[in-house]
């Protein structure tokens, strides 16, 4: 990982790129925002979520997983990475660059990444979609039970993979609500992924 404050992909989501997420997750506080569109509402509310010092690690970092950055939310954005806070870094994953100022994307360090136009699937959240609602429940029961959060780990990328290609309506509202309690200290897994194996439609 760069030693950067604010790097830029060009992807879907984070696992898409050549960042060793776990080795990531290791070293400091991830915090995800999945989103289609990047507003300037939400752009407010992670600016005040990057001045809350990180609990357990020297940093955290935000990852902005999104579709497209509204132009105003961009200006506002340009100003937190003008003037970081010193605990706080931001990685930015876009599928393309063409809408971006020129003034935030020289804001923005961009590593060589070799995986950039490689597919990236992910298996155990895809045969999560293709169990219906009781083999859910029981493969989240068994997570739960073997404490492999790691497996969780996983079908989080997977299911923020999805979210972001998935058309904007109320179900997608929910995952991404979803998606920023997942990763933080304290919040049920399995409740919240017991909630979230009734609601995703069964993929065939």
């Amino acid at each position: 990982m760069p030693e950067h404050h604010a790097v830029l992909f060009q992807g879907r989501v984070l696992a898409d790129t050549a960042i060793d997420v776990p080795l990531l997750r290791s070293k400091t506080e991830l915090e995800f925002l999945s989103v289609p569109v990047l507003s300037i509402a939400i752009v407010r509310e992670l600016i005040a979520s990057a001045y809350v010092k990180p609990f357990e690690k020297p940093t955290k970092t935000i990852v902005l997983e999104v579709g497209q950055i509204a132009p105003e939310a961009q200006q506002a954005l340009l100003k937190v990475l003008e003037e970081p806070p010193l605990t706080t870094r931001f990685i930015l994953v876009l599928p393309s660059f063409d809408s971006l100022l020129a003034t935030l994307r020289s804001r923005l360090y961009q590593p060589i990444d070799e995986r950039m136009s490689v597919s990236v699937e992910y298996p155990l959240f895809q045969e999560f979609l293709r169990r219906p609602f009781a083999e859910r429940m029981a493969q989240i029961a068994d997570i739960a039970k073997t404490k492999e959060t790691s497996d969780f780990d996983l079908l989080c990328d997977g299911l923020r993979s999805w979210a972001v290609e998935a058309p904007v309506n109320s179900l997608t509202t929910r995952i991404h609500e979803w998606l920023l309690v997942l990763p933080k200290r304290g919040s049920s897994k399995k409740m919240l992924w017991e909630d979230i194996a009734l609601s995703l439609p069964t993929v065939r």
